[in-house]
């Protein structure tokens, strides 16, 4: 939960109304119109812009100084509230109170995944775009640790999903053992969990990652008869520049746990980890056929290259026929005989490699997971094949 929120809900359950009251003060001084959303929120369901729920909070205090002194006696807090919505707040058609109670478990509800008390994902996206803006604001570091469960679905299989469950559970409660309070965790997706770290640069966020990993590995469970290895692959990436946005952050990180799974699984590696990897390590020899179409809206044209080599993050071709650099492609891959990989991609580079031949060097901007796997688990098959060509015509 947001910390303004929570701070509100604190002072709520306050015993008396005025240190109630001047709990909220105090968070409205220091806050200003975010905490009035949150109060106004909390007591009575309202959703406000800041300015307007500034506005009504000042109007709220007055009413209570108001109805206090015309009384003779004090006048809460709730009351006020009750009497701004009966008679100030345009709009309404039947105005409540919230118990905070009640308030404070369908906020929670809302915004944490059910299985393993994480933000759920809109949460976090939302928690992200927030920080990687304070971040470029404020010239701060961010990293951004993606961790995902290796072999996840043959537990699954094997043992059943509440054994899965349990398992998400348990890494869900590794992290949240290791963050630090300003951290925000959340369930990217099935077995992937995600760690934003604001003022933190990649070499810290590996330390974390790899502790996280380290107490993921030590994890012993047992179910219907059995021992359940669980361990955890991660990839990390972090502001600031050249990244410039979440999805940048989180597409070098996806790339780096990409690395991490064919690098052999139960480690983590960063985004500048991973691109070494890459280049050094992770390119294997493709000779086989390949399709491209050129995704250009002036020329959908469709090519017939032949394969040179190909990592997690692209493929090198040659073809009779140059594409441009920055445009974006579409490549059918039949590294499965069965289900050929299409995947999107943008031509980083295009160089004549002979005469009516040229070199072209695509990265891979768009794949679901099925693609990744089956790309993983052609370089394992392939890693010990020496690549041929120059250096100059590497992928990346």
């Amino acid at each position: 939960m947001d910390r303004i929120p929570q701070a509100v809900l604190t002072c709520l359950e306050a015993n008396d109304d005025e240190t109630r009251t001047e709990g909220l003060d105090a968070l409205v001084a220091r806050h200003g119109g975010p905490a009035c959303q949150a109060i106004l929120q909390a007591m009575a369901g309202l959703h406000l812009e800041a300015e307007p729920a500034l506005a009504a909070w000042t109007a709220i205090r007055a009413l209570k100084s108001e109805m206090s002194q015309g009384l003779g006696r004090p006048v809460s807090l709730h009351t006020a509230v009750c009497e701004h919505l009966l008679s100030g707040q345009p709009g309404l058609k039947s105005p409540m109170l919230v118990e905070s109670e009640l308030y404070q478990r369908l906020m929670r509800d809302s915004r944490l995944d059910g299985l393993t008390g994480l933000l759920n994902r809109q949460c976090f996206d939302e928690a992200l775009a927030r920080e990687v803006a304070r971040a470029r604001r404020h010239d701060k570091e961010l990293a951004l640790c993606l961790l995902d469960l290796d072999d996840f679905k043959a537990i699954n299989d094997t043992c059943g999903h509440q054994a899965g469950d349990q398992v998400l559970r348990e890494v869900a409660s590794a992290i949240l053992a290791e963050k630090r309070e300003e951290d925000t965790a959340g369930r990217y997706g099935g077995e992937e969990l995600v760690l934003v770290l604001p003022e933190t640069g990649e070499a810290d966020a590996l330390c974390l990652a790899e502790r996280i990993r380290r107490q993921v590995a030590a994890i012993a469970l047992a179910t219907d008869g059995h021992q359940l290895q669980v361990t955890v692959s991660g990839g990390v990436a972090a502001l600031p520049p050249p990244l410039t946005s979440a999805t940048e952050l989180i597409r070098l990180a996806d790339l780096a746990l990409a690395d991490a799974k064919a690098a052999g699984k139960n480690r983590v590696l960063g985004a500048g980890d991973s691109l070494d990897h890459r280049r050094r390590h992770h390119r294997v020899p493709y000779a086989g056929p390949l399709r491209v179409r050129s995704l250009d809206r002036r020329e959908r044209r469709a090519v017939a290259p032949r394969g040179r080599d190909i990592s997690m993050g692209g493929v090198l071709f040659e073809t009779k026929s140059a594409l441009a650099p920055g445009s974006r492609i579409q490549l059918t891959i039949p590294i499965d005989r069965d289900l050929p990989l299409v995947v999107v991609g943008t031509v980083l580079r295009a160089e004549e490699a002979a005469p009516d031949w040229y070199a072209i060097a695509a990265s891979f901007v768009k794949m679901d997971r099925t693609v990744k796997t089956a790309i993983a688990r052609y370089m394992q098959q392939h890693r010990d094949q020496p690549v041929l060509g120059t250096d100059e015509a590497r992928l990346h």
